[in-house]
């Protein structure tokens, strides 16, 4: 009687033992499998290149920098032509370097990000290629003034993980740069050996008379070059020049699950975005002699390719009743 019971228990013993292993080995795999699909969505989530570590003008494909050209006003304009030096000074002249897409505060990157930013005056030669300005004029980025020399404005700067950080760069330009058509070449690198920030952002930027326009009206102009579907696909955000004559409002409205516009012009402009039914728009009082440089960028939930007609800005200008009777 009692062997049979030892039996009993031993062969009972052999099979808990069995199904601990079982159900211990399944917790096992289902916890290694769960811990690894969290990584590969992590991975994911910070694999866009250039989104994370990024700025209002500075895009991060070395070979396709964009240009962003800085617009005379008339009374700029009229005193070069008579020979006047001027210093063009506007607060909205300003290269921002951030720790979030474009239009997209809340998915900052949640490590320090150390970056240096350089700059130089070049010119471009007859085939495209940069040379370095010979001049005397020099460009004051920030506090530090840059010439045809390869110039550190900032060394081992540091945007604040795990929070929003920006780091603005005010723009003093000299007249020299429309009348000797030079360029003010930026680079922003960041140090971190990470696999998810771009190795260097970069812009070309210069000073040009705005577009002669002889009639009343205002339009909104993709300065960028989105010709072709690929260069379309390499563009993150979507410079437009909003110009014209004649004295009244625009109403610009675009699809706003395709696009954001910048909130460092909708604040610097004091300006209050209106939304419906996915079309978002400002407005703006303008005047003959104005102009406007807006930024937009990708709406980072919207994964599918933009098309020419997922970025395009509806322009609708409504001309003032002249003042005075007949």
């Amino acid at each position: 009687m009692e062997k049979k019971i030892l039996d009993f228990l031993r062969r009972y013993f052999i099979v808990a033992v069995a199904l601990t292993l079982v159900i211990s080995t399944g917790f096992t795999v289902y916890a290694e499998y769960t811990k690894s699909t969290r990584a590969k969505r992590v991975v994911a989530a910070y694999s866009s290149p250039g989104r994370r570590f990024s700025s209002n003008w500075m895009l991060s494909n070395e070979s396709t920098y964009p240009f962003k050209s800085i617009y005379l006003s008339v009374e700029e304009k009229e005193k070069l032509d008579g020979g006047e030096p001027i210093t063009i000074n506007n607060a909205n002249n300003a290269v921002t370097v951030s720790n979030y897409p474009q239009g997209n505060p809340t998915w900052f990157y949640n490590r320090d990000i150390t970056y240096d930013l350089t700059g130089q005056l070049i010119t471009f030669d007859s085939s495209g290629n940069e040379a370095a300005y010979t001049g005397s004029a020099t460009v004051i980025v920030g506090d530090v003034a840059v010439s045809g020399s390869p110039t550190t404005i900032t060394s081992d700067k540091t945007l604040t993980g795990g929070v929003k950080s920006d780091d603005v760069y005010h723009l003093v330009l000299p007249g020299a740069m429309f009348t000797e058509h030079f360029f003010l070449k930026l680079e922003a690198t960041p140090k971190n050996s990470a696999s998810d920030l771009p190795t260097k952002l970069g812009v070309y930027i210069d000073v040009t008379e705005k577009p002669v326009i002889l009639h009343s009206g205002w339009t909104a102009t993709l300065t960028d070059d989105a010709s072709t579907q690929e260069k379309l696909d390499n563009l993150y955000g979507f410079n437009y020049l909003v110009s014209g004559s004649g004295n009244g409002t625009v109403k610009l409205t675009w699809d706003s699950t395709k696009i954001t516009i910048s909130k460092i012009f909708l604040s610097n402009k004091g300006l209050s975005e209106t939304t419906v039914d996915n079309m978002s728009s400002i407005v703006i009082s303008v005047t003959t002699g104005n102009s406007y440089s807006i930024q937009f960028y990708r709406n980072t939930e919207y994964t599918t390719p933009l098309t020419a007609n997922d970025i395009a800005i509806q322009c609708v200008f409504t001309e003032s009743e002249p003042s005075g009777g007949e």
